[in-house]
């Protein structure tokens, strides 16, 4: 009877270790699951975070170009402006000049 019971000891012994085994495989492969999962959700956040960056950097570049292009027209209407009134004061003298040469 001894042997027997001893026979079973060890056969439950190997059962267990193998039960063990089987979980801490299962265990492993779940948390390796769960790491790749997470792996995978941080690399489509810095996907997104790249995207959306460069996003707002297009965005802020257009808005610097746009606000340089409106610059530079306000100049070129201020130098317009200026040169058109600078012909008119010299136009007014040539014709003032004109004026009294006729008239004296």
């Amino acid at each position: 009877m001894r042997l027997e019971e001893q026979g079973r000891k060890i056969e439950q012994d190997r059962a267990k270790m193998e039960k063990d085994r089987l979980n801490a495989n299962a265990k492993r492969a779940e948390d390796d699951r769960k790491s790749a999962a997470q792996q995978d959700a941080a690399n489509k956040k810095a996907v997104e975070d790249e995207k959306k960056k460069r996003v707002d950097d297009a965005k802020k570049k257009k808005v610097e170009e746009d606000q340089k292009k409106r610059e530079a027209d306000r100049k070129a209407k201020w130098c317009a402006g200026y040169a058109k009134k600078k012909k008119a004061k010299e136009d007014q003298k040539k014709n003032e000049a004109d004026r009294k040469t006729k008239v004296g």
